[in-house]
């Protein structure tokens, strides 16, 4: 439910900024007085201040009245919501009026437009070049070799004397608004990429096989270890240890065959049963970085790790992953309990490999397959459509 709850508010702000960038953009263009009006008014005596004052007060109530709406519709719809995984969940269904939304989000909204609308009207409060001083769309448009783009160009860019303000306002709310929906789009594409790609949070095998507790069997491993197609071979256990009051999932690795390890990120991967690999996320829990020292208190008393890098962590029996959580040797595994043991086995297979998994079972009876994905990668599951479903109105708002 967090990971939900993070995702709708980051691409909830995100839609936001398109969504002011388009509205200020439209209430600039709509209550900046022409040039002739604004020469007439001040000949009769107006101010700068005033020139400015007048339109952003015409704008200032219906920005305020449609903010209220807002809120309020808000409001009368909060009892649509949560949807997907969390409605199940959702103690108290009904609607919720949230301070922090529905009160101090139209206060919000309505000081950005009307801010908006001032810095607009104060940018195009500028007297305008000499005519025969060629402008910036006039040399953008030279710098095109075809008519066409020339053309376009001059036509997107070009003001006339008699339009009201420049083309500054519009440029930049189109460039927040296209900046807004190319970050919701590859943010959209790059949490499919992690949950679609297993290897990017540590699953970096084809499957595994043996989990349940105890020890891989040695008829598994030696049908593993003699099948052609397997290239790559890695045993692993994990025994859930501490460091001081924070707990930490500990796994063992042994390398059977090939190179089947984890992806180191940032130093080296374990050697010795002294050294440990962890994840980013445990690094920072437990404040330590590459070389420094840790103290991990397993079954057998605390023992000393060295921290030789930081890296992608498998989850493996019952091992959160996803940034979670260490990797050591299996004789490192030992030293914090005496009785831990490899109980999975990972393989790699050779490319184009077909039918190994059905041959493995029907030879020993054990179920083979991919682990399960960790708590983390299925809640990401949940709201992978939330960036494109968001970013979808994008390109006909800014129309």
């Amino acid at each position: 439910m967090r990971a939900q709850g993070q995702g709708l508010a980051v691409l909830t702000t995100i839609v936001a900024v398109a969504a002011l960038a388009v509205l200020g953009q439209l209430l600039s263009r709509q209550v900046r007085p022409p040039a002739a009006q604004r020469q007439a008014l001040t000949a009769i005596g107006l101010t700068r201040a005033q020139l400015v004052a007048d339109p952003l007060s015409a704008v200032a109530l219906p920005v305020v009245i449609g903010s209220v709406a807002a809120g309020g519709l808000a409001f009368a719809a909060s009892g649509l919501f949560p949807i997907g995984f969390a409605e199940r969940l959702e103690p108290i269904p009904g609607r919720l009026f949230e301070p922090l939304v529905h009160a101090f989000g139209p206060f919000l909204v309505a000081a950005s437009l009307v801010t908006w609308v001032l810095i607009s009207l104060l940018l195009g409060d500028r007297p305008p070049e000499a005519p025969h001083r060629p402008g910036r769309a006039e040399r953008l448009a030279s710098q095109f070799r075809l008519g066409p783009a020339a053309i376009g160009s001059r036509f997107a860019l070009t003001r006339h004397p008699r339009d009201p303000g420049t083309v500054r306002a519009p440029v930049i709310g189109l460039v927040l608004v296209l900046g807004v929906l190319v970050g919701a789009l590859t943010f959209g594409a790059s949490v499919n990429s992690f949950i679609d790609e297993p290897a990017r949070y540590g699953a970096n095998f084809d499957f595994a096989t043996g989990a349940g507790g105890d020890s891989v069997p040695e008829a598994l491993r030696s049908v593993l270890e003699d099948d052609p197609d397997v290239t790559d071979l890695t045993l692993f256990g994990t025994v859930l240890a501490n460091v001081g009051s924070t707990s930490l999932d500990v796994t063992g690795m042994e390398t059977v065959r090939g190179a089947l390890e984890p992806e180191v990120l940032v130093g080296r991967l374990v050697r010795g049963a002294d050294d440990i690999l962890l994840g980013r996320v445990a690094a920072r829990q437990l404040d330590v970085g590459v070389g420094d020292d840790v103290v991990v208190i397993g079954a057998n008393g605390p023992a000393t790790f060295q921290v030789t890098g930081l890296g992608l962590i498998p989850a493996i029996e019952g091992g959160d992953g996803i940034g979670e959580g260490g990797v050591v040797t299996l004789d490192g595994l030992r030293r914090l309990d005496p009785e831990a043991s490899s109980s999975v086995a990972t393989v790699r297979l050779r490319p184009g490999a077909a039918g190994v998994a059905d041959r493995i079972r029907e030879a020993t009876g054990i179920t083979v397959g991919p682990l399960d994905r960790p708590s983390e990668v299925v809640n990401l599951q949940r709201a992978r459509t939330t960036p494109f479903l968001w970013s979808a109105p994008s390109p006909r708002s800014s129309c």
